[in-house]
């Protein structure tokens, strides 16, 4: 029964790595366009410089800085997150700009999973010989990443020190036997140990968010002023308070219902389960789900999947620590907890995963889908063995083998190896947008009008426009054309320019944010006759 034990807590140490993987193994932010384009040469100096990102942004002080040749800053400081999140944009001070000059684009983000992303890049204004500097971008130092990672890893092990406890006190009350041995004395020891992690996973998470946010080295984000200024002044910050009180519920109403509540499922009881699914859905929250392109679908996967592995790890954990012996009858009630959880594991990690990947087809193409196809082979076999486990206590009532055991425990360190790869494998890059491009017809002027758009994102896009009659002919008598573009209530029009016979061309940044736009082309001919006609565009 010993070695059986050891093996088992072995496991579950083991184990308690796969909440992690599905939920952060996501690539970062990554730079899909500039306006201006990077590299380009420009007749003037524009507006503003806008950056569109493959997700979406924290608004925890984004930065693009814009100098030029002489490392003067010629931009107004106020970098801002667009109606789009994944857009950023900084105002230019043209009165500080020299007409023909390089102009170097410093930026720093922070993407929806975390992780800071930043980089340079560069264009030219008027007629100059000086060269663009290179094109660079960086990501975080792996230190970063190391405590990141420890921090998640003592916070999920909180999670599933509480939700396994929360569990056990359920399958007591069903089994209607007398309090477990030294029950009480045992809990006081459970609850001091889960509240210590939690706070810890909370205190690191927060140490290393003020590193990220503020682009400090881990040393001097230990300072109480720094934290201090990402706690009041983020969102991050925030949703740290909303834990950490969710946390203390979890301490306090712990402590209250050992001392008072008699082992029952009382208001107390209760009230630190919602608690302890507060923590739980504020960390899902705060992850990459946040930026996918269906966030309530997202996070509910997120939420859900933190749950059930911490129910499934967190149960068997309680009960080899709590039951020793007597556990039997505690097996069989947990067993159905834990098929379910499995279930539950492979639902939402699939969709996760699928989510991340962007396309199915990315599962069956890419280093990243053979990796995740063979780690979801692995839990499935070790739910395998699971089953079998209960099968075997169900008909034989008898310990179980050593044997399974010990494959139980091989599967989950293959498990582990493979996660740890998995975290290390790029994802696909975002799918690129395909051109918009479509032709409709005129009922009144009996003319078709073709528009086509490249490349059809959030920014800089290039509108070309024919107008053809039933014969297919190009016509070419247009006095003026016009675009026209709507989204919600944003209205913006501009003319569009003939560069060759019978194609007009229009650019800008009139796509500013994801959605469907209805686009109006307008042609007046030369004997003043209007031809129209109205697109909805799906920006994504």
């Amino acid at each position: 029964m010993r070695l059986k034990r050891n093996w088992g807590y072995l496991l579950l140490f083991l184990l308690i790595f796969l909440l992690v993987p599905l939920q952060h193994v996501s690539a970062h932010a990554t730079l899909l366009s500039m306006t201006p384009e990077d590299g380009s040469n420009l007749a003037e100096l524009p507006d503003t410089i806008q950056l569109t990102f493959s997700e979406a942004i924290e608004s925890d002080f984004p930065s693009i800085i814009v100098k030029n040749s002489a490392g003067a800053q010629i931009d107004d400081g106020q970098t801002k997150i667009g109606k789009d999140p994944r857009v950023v944009y900084v105002k230019l001070k043209k009165e500080l700009a020299d007409t023909a000059d390089v102009y170097s684009v410093s930026w720093r983000v922070v993407s929806a999973d975390g992780h800071p992303v930043s980089g340079m890049n560069a264009f030219k204004v008027g007629d100059t010989t000086q060269s663009l500097p290179k094109r660079s971008m960086v990501e975080q130092p792996i230190s970063v990443d190391i405590a990141s990672s420890i921090g998640k890893f003592v916070l999920y092990s909180g999670f599933v020190l509480a939700a396994g406890w929360l569990l056990l006190i359920i399958i007591m009350q069903k089994i209607h036997e007398k309090p477990l041995d030294r029950f009480e004395k045992r809990s006081k020891r459970w609850l001091c140990v889960t509240t210590s992690f939690l706070l810890l996973g909370e205190m690191l998470s927060i140490w290393v968010n003020t590193a990220v946010i503020l682009n400090l080295p881990l040393k001097s984000a230990l300072f109480p002023a720094a934290m201090v200024q990402v706690i009041t002044e983020t969102t991050t910050g925030h949703l740290w308070l909303l834990s950490l009180l969710g946390i203390s519920g979890i301490g306090l109403f712990g402590w209250i219902w050992l001392r008072y509540g008699k082992a029952r499922l009382n208001g107390t009881y209760f009230l630190m389960m919602l608690c302890l699914l507060l923590v739980m859905l504020l960390k899902a929250m705060s992850g990459h789900a946040q930026a996918a392109i269906d966030p309530a679908v997202a996070i509910t996967a997120d939420f859900l999947h933190i749950v059930g592995a911490s129910v499934w790890i967190g149960g068997i954990l309680a009960i080899l620590y709590f039951t020793r012996k007597e556990g039997t009858a505690y097996w069989s009630k947990f067993s159905y907890v834990a098929m379910g959880a499995v279930a539950l594991l492979l639902m939402t990690g699939l969709l996760l995963g699928v989510m991340n990947m962007g396309e199915m087809k990315n599962l069956f193409t890419t280093n990243y889908g053979y990796v995740l196809l063979v780690k979801m082979g692995l839990v499935i076999c070790m739910g395998l063995l699971g089953l079998f486990h209960y099968l075997y206590i169900r008909h034989k009532q008898k310990p179980l083998p050593i044997k399974t055991i010990v494959a139980e425990n091989i599967v989950g360190l293959v498990i582990l190896l493979t996660a740890g790869f998995l975290t290390n494998q790029p994802l696909p890059p975002p799918q690129a947008p395909e051109p918009f491009q479509q032709t409709l017809a005129t009922a009144q002027n009996k003319a078709f009008i073709k528009l086509k758009i490249t490349p059809k994102i959030v920014g800089d896009n290039q509108f070309i426009v024919t107008f053809t009659n039933i014969d297919q002919q190009q016509l070419t008598n247009f006095e003026k054309v016009t675009i026209n573009f709507e989204y919600q209530h944003e209205h913006a029009s501009t003319a569009m320019e003939e560069s060759s016979t019978g194609t007009y061309i229009a650019k800008g940044l009139y796509l500013n944010q994801k959605g469907t736009w209805r686009i109006t082309v307008k042609g007046l001919t030369k004997d003043y006759t209007t031809i129209e006609q109205t697109f909805d565009v799906k920006v994504e």
